[in-house]
């Protein structure tokens, strides 16, 4: 059913739009889909939608699960649950569950992540924070990056000021190793990792570029150049260190 009010749109239980919206408000709940584009100021859903075009809106929230075919413009973008979109442009982006995105994810401000980010293109953000799992085919690129490893992650390169990836607490490890009998590593693998001051830990890379850089355990990383300090841990290994 839709229901209409000044400005208000809304798909309660089991409804579908053509045509595309401009409103006010648009609240989605229970099962919904929009074919066409979407301009909101605010949008809600809760339980799952389809939206067959463009999204823009300065505050959309979604919880459960929402596909978004086109791009997503937003101020704010809080997803919670399953996720998917062809882009996202925003000034602040939360996620938690699992989120897709098929082309870029820019933000202006801050990506917080809590489960599973895949993106097919470049993210860029001011600051970038990660509990889980990220897969980034091309450049994951912050003035601050923090990656804390939950499961096996992927980035092509890593470009920031403060970069640090931590693997999870020991007692997590061990929970992992006994639920996982084969697979991946519990690391992130990258081409290059490049930055003013660089902590790693479970990360395996070609090159790693910094003038702080702090080699942890459970690192491989085939080649450092570093311009004032480098520290490499025992459970390191590290194939060629160059001071530039």
């Amino acid at each position: 059913m839709r229901a209409k009010g000044p400005g208000n749109v809304r798909i309660l239980g089991a409804g579908e739009i053509s045509g595309g919206i401009r409103a006010v408000r648009l609240r989605v709940w229970g099962a919904g889909e929009v074919d066409g584009d979407v301009e909101a100021e605010r949008i809600r859903v809760l339980g799952a939608c389809e939206f067959r075009g463009e999204v823009a809106s300065r505050d959309m929230r979604t919880c459960g699960a929402c596909e978004v075919y086109g791009g997503v413009r937003a101020r704010f973008l809080r997803a919670t649950g399953a996720f998917e979109a062809g882009r996202v442009e925003a000034e602040a982006v939360r996620a938690y569950g699992a989120a897709e995105v098929g082309g870029d994810l820019v933000a202006k401000d801050d990506v917080r992540l809590r489960g599973v980010l895949e993106v097919a293109g470049d993210v860029q953000a001011t600051r970038f924070s990660a509990r889980g799992s990220v897969a980034v085919q091309g450049l994951l690129s912050a003035d601050a990056v923090l990656i804390r490893l939950h499961r096996p992650s992927h980035v092509g390169t890593i470009g920031g000021s403060r970069i640090a990836v931590r693997r999870m607490s020991w007692h997590r490890r061990a929970i992992a190793a006994l639920l996982r009998r084969r697979g991946e590593p519990m690391r992130l693998v990258a081409e290059a990792i490049e930055g003013d001051e660089v902590d790693l830990e479970a990360t395996a890379a070609n090159v790693v570029r910094g003038k702080k850089v702090r080699i942890g355990p459970g690192c491989r990383i085939a080649r450092v150049e570093y311009q004032e300090t480098l520290a490499v841990h025992p459970e390191a290994v590290v194939d060629a260190q160059v001071k530039a």
